[in-house]
């Protein structure tokens, strides 16, 4: 027995042996924690003092610096902002909010109004006393106006290599006028520029919606071969516009629109004169029809000269009930002074139609006002209908095209078959005049104050007849002669 509680002592104090050395190695280990949170502790703590640092500097200088850094981008002497403030949460930056930059030329002219500004700049070496790098520049809600001057600064900025990337967030894009009117607005959700140093190319990518509809932007080009490739795509509508091109001793470029089933290839250049732009097309179509045109535009004075050669063209859809065409009359021409030149268009085997076979459209334009005076359509064995002066009109931002116009009968016996007049109606007509006033957004056009023969000779001056197809086209001639004396 006396054995048995000996062994028991003994193995007791084995146990407490044991207990001690686990005790003594976890101190240790303890210790040896305790030393790497203090390590981590004042190495972070060394490294916030660090990243504090450019909240020293001087307030002068940085304001100084931080206003030429926006005048670079917006090439203004007049960049105005009260206050700036560091942070180094998430990234050290400095931020500026309520930037307003002015005209060079004409203080009273805002080039844009910024919200909020960030500057980020690079953790390399802040003890150098009041220096620092800017890596990023990011623009936050900024309504920035674009014109003709804005559109010059920014060809000069993107011929040198971008040093810092720029992103624009939720902002504005007004497109201004000579009298710096907006036209046109550009929504921008995300603007991106930087420099692809691996391909040598500043690059824009902008998602955003111009007119209600969404699109993506992107743009590159080659500071060292002046080499540039612009591309949009307006995914909602099925439209892509691509030009690619390149400066030398001219100007030369490759541009290709796709709209639905419909392409257009473009070549332009400058060869013969640096003022003169020349355009042909190459291997384009409407709908799967043939499409050429060709033309110049000279750049001093403004003046274009386009030709049109259309096939296996649906007439009204093309020309009159097409809203891509009212919009751009809309926007883009109508009263617009600094528009001159000349547009010829040639329509042959006009399909989807029982009438017409062929036109031409010759559209001359002074300082933003129309003339269609010469443009005929051909009415299929019975003669031609002629545009003889014409008004354009713009209620509610809705185009109306008046026509004054003439349909010139060389075959009458075909005219009274094809619109079914029975004979007792049918009189000796060469001539009839009428208005016709054309509405692309309603597909309509209505015809009013008819004369036949003489001029002198009218009637149904106070009525108005709404044609949608050719069946209300029939019945409105019928209707007339039947009311004419001869």
């Amino acid at each position: 027995m006396k054995n048995l509680d000996f062994i028991k002592v003994i193995k007791k104090e084995n146990i407490v042996e044991s207990i001690i050395e686990r005790l003594n190695k976890s101190g240790i280990k303890t210790l040896k924690s305790n030393k790497t949170i203090i390590a981590l502790f004042t190495i972070s703590f060394l490294y916030l003092c660090y990243l504090s640092i450019p909240a020293l500097y001087n307030d002068k200088i940085i304001k100084t610096k931080l206003k030429n850094e926006i005048s670079s981008i917006f090439n203004s002497e007049f960049v105005e902002f009260e206050k700036y403030s560091y942070t180094f949460f998430p990234r050290p930056h400095f931020n500026i909010k309520k930037i307003v930059i002015n005209n060079n030329k004409n203080k009273d002219l805002k080039i844009a109004d910024i919200k909020n500004l960030n500057l980020y700049i690079s953790q390399k070496n802040f003890f150098k006393k009041n220096n620092f790098e800017i890596t990023l520049i990011k623009l936050t809600n900024a309504n920035i106006n674009f014109d003709k001057n804005t559109f010059n600064n920014f060809n000069n900025f993107f011929s040198k290599l971008i040093k810092n990337d720029i992103k624009i967030i939720n902002s504005k894009l007004f497109l201004n006028d000579s009298n710096n009117k907006t036209y046109s607005m550009v929504n921008i959700d995300k603007l991106n520029l930087f420099f692809e140093e691996k391909k040598n190319n500043n690059k824009a990518i902008l998602t955003g919606n111009i007119f209600n509809l969404p699109f993506k932007l992107d743009y590159k080009t080659n500071p060292y071969n002046n080499e540039s490739n612009l591309k949009i795509n307006f995914s909602k509508i099925k439209l892509n516009f691509e030009n690619i091109s390149k400066s030398t001793k001219y100007y030369s470029s490759v541009n290709e629109i796709g709209f639905l089933n419909s392409k257009f290839i473009t070549e332009i250049n400058n060869k013969k004169n640096k003022n003169i732009y020349e355009l042909t097309s190459k291997d384009s179509n409407i709908n799967q029809s043939e499409f050429k045109y060709s033309g110049n535009f000279n750049l001093k004075p403004f003046y274009f000269d386009f030709l049109f050669k259309v096939k296996n063209v649906n007439l009204f859809k093309f020309v009159f009930f097409n809203k891509i065409f009212e919009n751009i009359i809309y926007n883009f021409f109508l009263n617009n002074s600094h528009l001159n030149g000349v547009i010829q268009i040639e329509l042959s085997d006009i399909k989807k139609n029982k009438y017409f076979e062929e036109g031409k459209i010759y559209l001359n334009i002074k300082r933003g006002k129309f003339d269609l005076s010469g443009s005929e359509f051909t009415f299929k064995n019975i003669g031609k209908i002629k545009i003889l002066s014409n008004q354009f009109f713009n209620t509610e931002d809705k185009v109306n095209f008046q026509l004054n116009t003439k349909f010139e009968i060389n075959n009458q016996e075909k005219l009274y078959k094809k619109f079914l007049i029975p004979k007792k109606n049918r009189f000796n007509i060469k001539n009839i005049y009428f208005l016709m006033d054309v509405y692309p957004s309603l597909n309509e056009i209505i015809f009013s104050n008819f004369e036949i023969n003489e001029k002198d000779n009218n009637f149904y001056q106070n009525s108005n007849f709404t044609v949608n197809s050719w069946q209300d086209l029939r019945n409105m001639l019928n209707k007339l002669l039947i009311n004419y004396e001869g």
